[in-house]
Formats: structure tokens, C-alpha cells, sequence
């Protein structure tokens, strides 16, 4: 089949057109189970994340200044401490190792961010 004969999107219904030369199975009969289970994914990633903000947010009450929510070394420890969770969870997956890293070195400060933006809604306890 050349190129041009191929549609222009898969079809969601029909099964996989290709197969994995290491011999692995596919996850899914369908590009719409496929699609189904990452929706449940995505959903699950949203849920994770609010609590993680919830988390970080409520750290807050336990930081005196700034340079404490920033804490620069907890930063990278959070980082680091993913990417390791990722050569656990997928080994022979340096592109995912990757992607963790990245994801991380965006998200990590972003919640600082909010973290420092919650401070001024606190006051010390005297």
C-alpha cells in the first residue's frame, strides 16, 4: 500500500495495523479503547495534580518567609526523586525518563509559584 492510499485518520474501530518488533502484545483492540483509557488517564492525572496543589498549599502554613517556599534544594530533590520513579516504572524507556524530567523542571516551580502567592494569604502566628 503507498502512502497516499491510507486514510487521513485511523479507523477508531478496527484493530491495531501494526505490531511491536520486541513482540509485546497491544494494550487495547481498538484505537477507541485506546482513547477510552486515556481519558481515564488524563482524568486520573487532573485528580492527582489538584491534590498535590492541596498539598502544597497547605505546606504553607508551615513556612515562615519566601525562601522557605521556595526551597531550592527540595525543588530539585522533588525532580530528581520523579525521574527515579520513572526508571522504575518504564527501564527501557529513556524517552519517558525524559519527559518526567521535563514535566518536572515545568511543574515544580509553577507550584512554588502558587505557593508563594498563597503566603500572602497567611500571617505568622504570634
Amino acid at each position: 500500500m503507498i502512502e497516499k492510499d491510507f486514510p487521513s485518520e485511523p479507523d477508531p474501530t478496527s484493530g491495531p495495523v501494526r505490531f511491536w518488533l520486541n513482540g509485546d502484545p497491544p494494550i487495547a483492540g481498538s484505537l477507541n479503547e485506546i482513547r477510552e483509557g486515556i481519558d481515564i488517564a488524563d482524568d486520573n492525572i487532573v485528580e492527582s495534580e489538584f491534590e498535590r496543589y492541596e498539598y502544597v498549599n497547605g505546606a504553607t502554613l508551615f513556612k515562615y518567609n519566601i525562601e522557605q517556599a521556595r526551597a531550592i534544594i527540595r525543588q530539585t530533590r522533588n525532580i530528581n526523586r520523579a525521574v527515579e520513579k520513572a526508571k522504575i516504572i518504564a527501564p527501557e524507556t529513556p524517552e519517558f525518563h525524559q519527559y518526567i524530567k521535563e514535566l518536572y523542571d515545568f511543574k515544580v516551580p509553577k507550584f512554588v509559584a502558587m505557593q508563594i502567592r498563597a503566603l500572602e494569604r497567611t500571617r505568622l502566628i504570634q
